[in-house]
């Protein structure tokens, strides 16, 4: 009987990495029947954490403060979709924490699981781009939301630039195979561009430039430094000449900094964001202690943005576009210092263990986190929780290959 369900806990921990990038109906069930699994089969599980237990429990507590936020809302409608949008936050620890025995044995087959299903959402994103070119003559068709078929750009690039942290880091790669990480590697940073997201372009730099100094610091030498510089070098170079000028979204960065009162004329311009910080800064300062409560924080901002005349986010129902924000807006003082933590906290442990790929995973998603509200959708949501909760189980950087890199 138990052998049968941990067959099946394998497939499906197998499914759960491929489909991450695919569909969000199926993540959501796969991970249902695996904590379904590991309660049936709970005897059998060894329930150890390499570093402190509360870090573990950390987005836990983040979640909880969202449900006692229901007790100082009045919509409750919305308030209710929100918890189980960050259900995740609650339960994906406790999933993996049930089935870390298999995941500590299975980990590089299952992060290789991530890669064919990064893959196959490119291809399909690509295929569609072309279908659409064919169709419509417009290059914007590989570009930005046009090209991101699965989800919004900048959780995609995310995601990719997740994988690189492994890809570039890995020191288990003979000669025989390195041709394939190199690959991966020209793949997923090919796909980042294509999606032409401003933060998974600043993404891509953070986790070339912190794996270089990472490489550097384990072998004592500056070579890696030296090949990391020159590889953001041609990365730039490739995104600044492979993107047309109309689509190149860095060039309206420049226009909007420089022209901060300009017309906002596109939803994901810079402007736009400006003006959403600036309104959801407003609204924080009128309630910093306890802030609107979980399911109120949408129906302040859109009023907001009505009587400020910006019709253009109250149409879009913009949320505040940094996660930090939205937290200290609809959960006060205490749901940012519950944000922030998951973040203080494990650079600490992880910093003194000298285990620095959760470090570069936090820079990375911290930087995403200021310009986007990624833990208000599941494709965040899911995926935070996922890494988060891997690398405090799962030992990603043994002794045995550091020692082999230094």
């Amino acid at each position: 009987m138990r052998s049968g369900l941990n067959r099946l806990s394998e497939k499906l921990l197998f499914a759960f990495f491929l489909v991450l990038p695919l569909s969000k109906a199926l993540v959501s069930i796969i991970w249902v029947a695996l904590l379904a699994l590991g309660l049936l089969n709970f005897k059998s599980v060894s329930l150890n954490t390499r570093h402190p237990r509360i870090l573990l429990f950390l987005p836990m507590f983040y979640y909880a403060w969202h449900l006692m936020g229901l007790f100082w809302t009045e919509n409750y409608s919305f308030g209710w979709f929100d918890i189980l949008v960050k259900l995740p936050l609650g339960i994906l620890p406790i999933v993996l924490l049930l089935h870390q025995d298999k995941i500590i044995d299975l980990k590089y087959n299952l992060l290789k699981s991530l890669y064919l299903g990064l893959s196959i959402s490119l291809i399909i994103c690509f295929l569609k781009a072309i279908y659409g070119f064919i169709n419509t003559g417009d290059i914007s068709e590989f570009f930005y939301t046009h090209f991101s078929t699965f989800m919004h750009p900048s959780y995609f690039a995310w995601e990719l630039d997740v994988a690189l942290i492994f890809l570039f880091t890995d020191t288990r790669i003979t000669d025989k195979y390195k041709w394939f990480n190199s690959t991966l590697i020209l793949f997923f940073s090919f796909g980042v561009i294509l999606l032409n997201s401003k933060a998974g372009i600043a993404g891509w730099l953070m986790v070339c430039t912190l794996s270089s100094i990472r490489h550097a610091y384990l072998k004592q030498t500056y070579k890696p430094l030296i090949i990391g510089g020159i590889t953001c070098i041609v990365f730039l170079a490739g995104y600044k000449f492979g993107i047309p000028s109309s689509a190149n979204r860095m060039g309206q960065f420049k226009h909007a900094i420089i022209n901060s009162n300009a017309a906002v004329s596109e939803m994901e311009s810079t402007s736009t964001r400006i003006q959403v910080w600036s309104t959801t800064w407003n609204l924080i300062q009128k309630q910093p202690l306890l802030g609107t409560g979980t399911g109120d924080v949408k129906d302040e901002l859109i009023k907001s943005y009505r009587a400020s005349g910006f019709n253009f986010a109250a149409d879009h129902q913009f949320n505040a576009h940094n996660q930090f924000l939205q937290s200290w807006l609809a959960l006060g003082i205490i749901g940012l210092i519950l944000l922030a933590s998951l973040f203080i906290i494990p650079v600490i442990s992880f910093w003194r263990n000298k285990e620095l790929l959760m470090i570069i995973f936090l820079i990375v998603t911290f930087f995403n986190l200021l310009v986007e509200s990624m833990l208000e959708k599941q494709d965040g949501v899911v995926f935070f929780a996922l890494f988060y909760s891997l690398f405090l189980l799962i030992p990603f950087e043994e002794k045995k290959h550091l020692n082999s890199v230094a």
